[in-house]
């Protein structure tokens, strides 16, 4: 269903990216990993790894060289922050990552989970 989407999440401690983790595990069915699980199993030997799972969503990609691995791998980086929560990411910002501000309640972050799931899977399709 999720035609073998890598997605990383970065941000600071608190802003929401277990919940975003736990939301695609549990709506789209991604398998989540650490950064170093994820490390493991898509070294360049193994990238298709991802291709035999429905998506993989790593829930804490930590610093820049981390992410332009994780980039250099088709994944995505999504940068998750909450206004409310002090510190700031030590990832920074390229070219097709994508922002997802988690200032509401627990259902509109879910809701922009969901469209940001769907609006990849249709770019991806």
């Amino acid at each position: 269903m999720t035609n073998n989407l890598l997605i990383g999440l970065a941000g600071p401690a608190g802003c929401g990216k277990d919940s975003a983790a736990t939301f695609l595990q549990q709506s789209f069915g991604f398998e989540v990993l650490s950064f170093s699980e994820a490390w493991l199993r898509l070294r360049e030997v193994d990238v298709a790894y991802v291709s035999s799972r429905c998506g993989v969503v790593v829930d804490f990609v930590s610093f820049d060289s981390e992410a332009v691995w994780f980039r250099q791998r088709g994944g995505v980086v999504v940068h998750v922050s909450r206004d409310s929560v002090g510190g700031c990411s030590r990832v920074g910002f390229a070219a097709g990552d994508v922002r997802l501000a988690n200032n509401g309640d627990l259902n509109e972050f879910y809701k922009k989970i969901d469209d940001m799931a769907l609006a990849m899977i249709v770019e991806a399709a």
